[in-house]
């Protein structure tokens, strides 16, 4: 179980990881080009992804279909619950692929660069801004827990 259990996690968190742009990359290419070519060269590798995608989507579906009636030996797990993780990473990662396509060529996303999460600016309360104006103060008087540097 723990096997099959790795490879869902794999292939679910394939989905995280195109999203935040967190995959191992060669930038020596990339760092060469203009505005200009570093669209061309996103357009170029986005379009091998889709064909990789594609193909992914196409042959996961018929493996799952293909072993619909088998059972593992083991667990007696059916066949879809382990020969899907594939197609369901394929099509994550066909969703992230398709919305960050349509954010860079919106001009909203740059093209090779992970989405950051949106940060929400939060207000101090009044205790917060006093601790945090006694700690600068102790900090520029070189005073660190009653003692002098």
């Amino acid at each position: 179980m723990a096997q099959d259990l790795i490879v869902w996690i794999t292939y679910l968190a394939i989905g995280i990881c195109y999203k935040e742009n967190s995959m191992a990359s060669v930038n020596i290419v990339y760092d060469k080009l203009k505005p200009r070519g570093k669209l061309i060269l996103y357009l170029i590798t986005r379009v091998l992804i889709f064909i990789f995608l594609y193909c992914g989507i196409k042959y996961g579906i018929k493996s799952v279909q293909s072993v619909s009636n088998w059972r593992s030996p083991s667990l007696h797990l059916a066949g879809w619950t382990l020969y899907g993780a594939p197609l369901l990473g394929c099509v994550l990662i066909a969703y992230e692929a398709i919305i960050e396509l349509c954010g860079v060529l919106c001009g909203e996303l740059i093209p090779f660069v992970g989405r950051q999460p949106e940060v929400v600016e939060e207000e101090l309360t009044e205790d917060e801004k006093r601790i945090l104006e006694k700690m600068e103060h102790e900090i520029d008087t070189g005073l660190v827990r009653g003692k002098e540097r």
